[in-house]
């Protein structure tokens, strides 16, 4: 039987784990066999804060000194006692963009959920960041990033349709779209008026694909707006 952990709230004030794993519970009782939660960023989570020192999904394989750094070793021995089939690793952003799988690269841990989910923007992460968050620590781990906007009922029965999907592995044949994320958007490299014409996943007279622009924490906690994608290409179902 199918092992699927959702980790909520790896940072503290996004919603959108908890939120489907209550779903899931109340209008999908048949899938709860298959489900497990825990919450990512506990003391996060109870200040209502993104994150307490450092962020949680910047944390991993980074040492032990801040209690976002120690609490990664944790979900990481967690996991892997209870060798998960696969973890959902559910966020909520500010952007205004519609919802995409983030993953390290395509291979045969994640493909299965890749045929699987409805969502047809899949951000590649092509950086070393990467390294320092669970989809980079865990092989069977898929990001999922919705709007704060889309957290409806509607939304969560598609992602309750997708595990349903996963577990019978069956496919979803929609078109989906690959974005190679291989940069930032620096901040002391674009003008405060070309930043505010970018739109997530839309070519940029600068000659890359916008990925996450828009999001708050970014623009406050960091040195970049986003991430930049320059190439693209089509998702094929992979045959498991």
């Amino acid at each position: 039987m199918k092992k699927i952990l959702l980790l909520g709230s790896q940072h503290g004030n996004e919603l959108l784990g908890e939120k489907l794993y209550h779903h899931i519970k109340t209008n999908r009782p048949e899938l709860s066999k298959y489900i497990s939660y825990k919450i990512g960023n506990l003391r996060a989570k109870k200040a209502g804060l993104r994150y307490i020192e450092t962020d949680l999904n910047r944390s991993y394989n980074c040492g032990q000194k801040t209690y976002e750094q120690r609490r990664s070793k944790r979900i990481i021995q967690y996991i892997t006692d209870n060798q998960f089939d696969l973890v959902l690793d559910l966020h909520t952003t500010t952007c205004d963009q519609t919802p995409c799988i983030i993953i390290p690269s395509i291979n045969p841990d994640n493909s299965t959920f890749l045929n699987a989910t409805f969502i047809d923007k899949i951000i590649h992460m092509d950086i070393d960041v990467v390294n320092q968050s669970l989809i980079g620590t865990y092989p069977k781990s898929v990001s999922i990033e919705v709007s704060k906007k889309q957290l409806k009922p509607g939304l969560l029965d598609k992602l309750a349709d997708d595990i349903d999907r996963y577990i019978k592995a069956e496919n979803n044949n929609r078109l989906a779209i690959v974005y190679q994320v291989h940069d930032f958007i620096h901040k002391d490299k674009i003008s405060e008026e070309l930043a505010a014409k970018l739109n997530n996943f839309e070519l940029c007279n600068q000659g890359f694909y916008p990925v996450l622009v828009g999001e708050k924490s970014y623009k406050k906690q960091t040195n970049y707006l986003g991430f930049k994608a320059i190439n693209t290409y089509d998702y094929k179902i992979v045959k498991n």
